[in-house]
């Protein structure tokens, strides 16, 4: 589905013509007062046939000398990218972009247009803060994918089977946690298909809390910053104030001191960046499988859970890591173009621990309640084969900042 829409408005207050020539979408844009430089510019999306659509919105300014980029714009369509339809807010600060403007002086337009088709990945630029929807997956073997960027893949609603059969290597060991049920996702997300990089996290943050293969901001151009960034518990990840309240319905909040929350201003309120709930991780895992691991290969029945053929093409683990943490990027990955959710470094999912999850079926929150503990999941590069697996469930505290532990982040709106 692809719609286009144009807008111009005068920066002082959108004129009724100006509403009729911008059909399905009104906007208003209307100076601060008393004048300080800012315009609000309040706009309108249209609804969407998808229950989780993609706009791509672009603002200019024109005056007697032709057309000029808004640059510096805060707020819901500021990164390029919107992931909902409906009423939504971007301010643009004209004294930055054009200094001692008057607000007469000139329009101010934008460009939208429904991508949900186009959009199966989602790239953010670090530098330049936009956000980017591209039908193909990057090339990972250019650094910068890893490191300067953050590429993201759409992840369609689903129903899908969690957890594991009774045969499978590792089930009876951890069977109250793996029993097999039906799981359903309505709405879409997107996943960075790596973990996050220490290089895109001090980017990102300006600090590093890694315990392995510490990078410094005056070294990522000399060292690898690929690596991913460890020693991050959920506490300092999401806050203990705000932060700590998931499972709050749909809220998303996190403290503002929190690295979450660090990340979130670094996008400019355009987006929620944040990590997956434990079903949405497992749902992006298995990219459509129900095996042991998410390349369609099963282990059944074996008594030796220390090491497996067919996870040491997929993932780093305690028999082939050799003690240590390695690039994202460098194992095969599932159907989903993810890579690394076997092994390498334990995801933090958004749930409080269950020890039995089948009473969470329809978009699974987790328990209100988890003592504390936090889930987290995929395995690490410490941890032997059996605890690696695509339905393997473990917590932790969330307190926890272990040299093994990081995150994966998950874009919502």
């Amino acid at each position: 589905m692809k719609n286009l829409f144009y807008i111009l408005a005068f920066a002082a207050l959108l004129s009724a013509a100006d509403a009729a020539a911008a059909e399905n979408v009104s906007v208003t844009c209307k100076q601060r007062w008393p004048w300080n430089g800012k315009v609000d510019i309040d706009y309108t999306l249209p609804p969407s046939s998808e229950t989780s659509p993609v706009y791509s919105v672009k603002f200019y300014g024109k005056d007697e000398n032709g057309q000029f980029p808004l640059v510096s714009l805060e707020g819901e369509g500021a990164c390029g990218i919107v992931l909902s339809s409906g009423s939504k807010r971007v301010t643009w600060d004209s004294s930055v972009d054009r200094p001692g403007t008057n607000a007469g002086d000139f329009k101010i337009g934008a460009a939208v247009e429904d991508i949900t088709s186009k959009a199966r990945y989602l790239y953010y630029s670090i530098e330049h803060k936009t956000m980017t929807p591209s039908l193909t997956p990057p090339d990972v073997s250019i650094q910068d994918v890893k490191t300067k960027m953050i590429w993201f893949r759409r992840i369609e609603p689903a129903t899908f089977v969690m957890g594991s059969q009774e045969s499978e290597t590792g089930h009876f060991d951890n069977k109250n946690n793996e029993a097999q049920h039906s799981v359903t996702l309505t709405k879409a997300f997107y996943l960075s298909i790596f973990e996050v990089t220490q290089g895109q996290f001090v980017r990102l943050t300006g600090e590093n809390p890694s315990m392995i293969g510490r990078v410094s901001a005056e070294a990522l151009g000399n060292a690898d910053n690929s690596i991913p960034v460890n020693g991050v518990s959920y506490a300092a990840l999401r806050g203990a104030d705000f932060g700590a309240s998931w499972p709050n319905e749909t809220d998303y909040r996190v403290d503002q001191d929190s690295y979450l929350g660090k990340i979130r201003k670094h996008a400019r309120n355009g987006f929620v960046f944040d990590i997956p709930t434990e079903a949405q991780w497992e749902c992006a895992c298995r990219a459509g499988t129900e095996t042991t691991f998410n390349d369609g290969s099963d282990w059944l029945n074996d008594t030796n859970t220390v090491q497996n053929s067919d996870l040491d093409r997929l993932g780093w683990y305690r028999s082939n890591a050799n003690g240590a943490l390695h690039s994202v990027g460098q194992k095969l990955p599932n159907n989903y173009f993810l890579f690394d959710m076997h092994g390498n470094v334990w995801e933090w999912c958004l749930d409080n621990y269950a020890v039995d999850n089948t009473s969470y079926t329809l978009d699974p929150a987790g328990p209100a309640n988890g003592n504390g503990n936090r889930m987290v999941r995929g395995g690490a590069y410490d941890e032997w084969a059996v605890r690696c697996r695509s339905a393997r469930r473990m917590s932790a505290s969330a307190k926890s900042a272990n040299n093994n532990k990081g995150f994966r982040l998950m874009l919502t709106n």
